[in-house]
């Protein structure tokens, strides 16, 4: 959480600097590849390190991604994004547990994160 802490001080700045849709496309891919070696991490300081920084990603991913979809859609379907974006955000977040049930292993359930961000990858485009 101090990662996602962090992340959401710096990442409108990171956005605004660098543009969102690049920023979104640059963290996307950060959090994907970061997850696979962070399932072959041996020490605990190595791993909190490796959460440290998935939470940044993960959080300025999140943010851009918001502010994007308010961007893109006239001002007055802005509530109706801001809440399908929270609503699929939210979605995905239950389809976690449901992931950790089936796979008990955490160094396999992040592979299977990172497979599953895979085959989201060509909806960059």
């Amino acid at each position: 959480m101090i990662g996602c802490l962090v992340g959401s001080i710096f990442g409108g700045a990171i956005s605004d600097r660098f543009g969102r849709k690049h920023t979104l496309i640059a963290t996307f891919i950060i959090h994907i590849i970061l997850h696979l070696p962070q399932s072959f991490l041996t020490t605990y300081t190595q791993y909190i390190i490796g959460v440290f920084i998935a939470g940044f990603v993960h959080i300025v991913q999140y943010l851009t991604s918001y502010v994007l979809a308010q961007e893109i859609v006239p001002p007055n379907k802005r509530a109706f994004a801001a809440l399908a974006t929270n609503i699929c955000f939210g979605v995905g977040y239950l389809f976690v547990p449901l992931a950790a049930y089936f796979i008990r292993d955490w160094r396999w359930f992040l592979r299977a994160y990172v497979i599953a961000g895979v085959c989201y990858f060509p909806l960059l485009w």
